[in-house]
């Protein structure tokens, strides 16, 4: 997707977003309750944090985190302010180079990675960078589906759907936890992963 697309998509979206994507970005709380549980994160990441949501969950089991979100969304990150108020740290930017490297506990990749096409391996990567010794990757994202005419859907809404994710982790990470369970009655698979770089 253009930077001039994703500006107009989520100009639209940024108004509905947090009132529809219950119905089929499952696991997102799953996935920081998780972290929390195993790694106990102060610092945490989140690259395409959207509406704040995620950050707000962050904030929920472990009011002390100190939180920073980036989005390429304006209006997005509008809608994260007014969630957050000042216990986020919000940036405006492109996620081409390290926020602040090697001072995270928890970088978060919710339902982003499936949206940047070829670009997802380079995120990955530079999330690697942000991260503090011993700090993790926490992905949860579309996987995989089986279903020619809805991965063709998806891909007019701008998401790949072809196992790209899991197939990368098997080479360069080191899944803490990792989970794939199908959605819609096997319409498509999810994924959810806690990961460190090898």
């Amino acid at each position: 997707m253009s930077q001039d697309a994703l500006h107009g998509y989520y100009k639209l979206h940024a108004q509905i977003y947090d009132l529809t994507r219950p119905f089929f970005l499952f696991g997102r709380r799953q996935l920081v309750q998780k972290a929390h549980q195993l790694i106990q994160p102060k610092r945490v990441l989140e690259i395409g944090c959207g509406t704040g949501w995620l950050l707000g969950e962050c904030a929920r089991l472990d009011p002390s985190m100190a939180l920073t979100g980036i989005d390429l969304s304006v209006d997005m990150l509008k809608r994260a302010r007014a969630r957050l108020g000042e216990r986020a740290t919000l940036i405006h930017e492109l996620y081409s180079r390290p926020v602040s490297s090697g001072q995270f506990d928890l970088v978060i990749l919710s339902y982003m990675l499936t949206m940047t096409g070829a670009h997802f391996s380079d995120i990955l990567h530079t999330a690697a960078r942000d991260l503090r010794p011993n700090g993790a990757i926490a992905i949860v994202d579309f996987d995989y589906t089986a279903h020619p005419l809805f991965a063709s859907w998806m891909r007019v809404n701008h998401v790949a759907m072809t196992g790209q994710i899991k197939r990368e982790i098997d080479a360069r990470f080191q899944p803490l936890w990792l989970e794939q369970r199908a959605c819609y009655f096997g319409l498509w698979q999810r994924l959810g992963a806690l990961v460190r770089p090898v």
